[in-house]
């Protein structure tokens, strides 16, 4: 019977537990989370009103793996139909990485595109092929 409970109470406590081993990300605009994931799934899609961007407003990206680097250079990437538009720099796996949100609206102005890949990436690790998000305006 006791064995019985452990095993029980061990369960339940791996049902209540968060994966550290999966890298994930959380997206903040300003200082509001927009999107909490893992990469479990498809990318992320994340849409913001043109009309609410400001002056001063930003995107922020933190990653999270569970081999982090401390010191290493940090990137998001933004790229408009396969041109890298905006850079976004780090230091260390977690920390914040930031770029402005005007500048979303300012290359969609210039274009007329509205779909955003962002993609991140460390020194001395393989880049991601493929994006982590989107981001679309409205």
């Amino acid at each position: 019977m006791k064995a019985f409970m452990l095993v029980l109470l061990t369960m339940s406590f791996a049902c209540i537990a968060k994966a550290d081993t999966v890298d994930y990300f959380r997206v903040y605009y300003n200082e509001k989370k927009i999107k909490d994931q893992n990469f479990y799934g498809s990318s992320a899609h994340i849409s913001i009103k043109a009309s609410d961007i400001k002056p001063g407003d930003s995107v922020t990206l933190k990653y999270f793996r569970d081999t982090p680097c401390w010191e290493c250079a940090t990137f998001v990437e933004v790229f408009l139909d396969g041109e890298k538009v905006i850079i976004g720099k780090g230091r260390g796996t977690g920390n914040a990485v930031s770029f402005a949100a005007s500048d979303l609206l300012r290359y969609k102005s210039k274009t007329g595109k509205q779909i955003f890949h962002v993609y991140y990436y460390e020194t001395g690790r393989i880049a991601t092929k493929s994006p982590i998000f989107y981001i679309t305006l409205n």
